[in-house]
């Protein structure tokens, strides 16, 4: 099921998901997380993966986690559908991380991001209603 123009249903949520609600579960995707998402990619113009499970990779918590995950945080923004861990083609996850911080206001739903320092092949984003100080929040784990 397509979310968005490059984007599909399958690349945000972990299998479990599929196999309990089928495309029901895209109710349970922050629609601000898929938003920014495209708009990343659309200014980019650059592949991003999130999830590849479908079609045969191995990323299967990059998006939507099970409750019951031992991946990450235990109350990691994953678990929520506000969270994805995204990966590039053709550019590096450390040109993307600068590009965003550089750029806040064309992403105006990344609320957090994950310093670079500790995820230097992917960024892991965080996406909400705002920003509570008006930037992007950048986290340690």
């Amino acid at each position: 099921m397509k979310l968005s123009k490059n984007f599909s249903l399958e690349e945000l949520v972990h299998p479990d998901f599929i196999n309990m609600l089928g495309d029901r579960a895209a109710h349970l995707i922050n629609p601000r997380l898929v938003d920014t998402c495209q708009a990343l990619r659309d200014q980019v113009q650059t592949g991003i993966t999130i999830n590849d499970w479908h079609r045969g990779g191995n990323f299967k918590f990059s998006g939507l986690r099970p409750l019951d995950s031992t991946v990450g945080a235990k109350r990691s923004m994953h678990k929520t559908g506000k969270a994805a861990d995204l990966k590039f083609t053709g550019l590096t996850a450390e040109k993307v991380y600068y590009h965003i911080l550089n750029n806040q206001d064309k992403y105006p739903y990344i609320i957090r991001m994950e310093s670079i320092d500790y995820t230097p092949s992917w960024i892991h984003i965080e996406c909400d209603y705002d920003k509570r100080a008006g930037q992007i929040a950048i986290f340690n784990p």
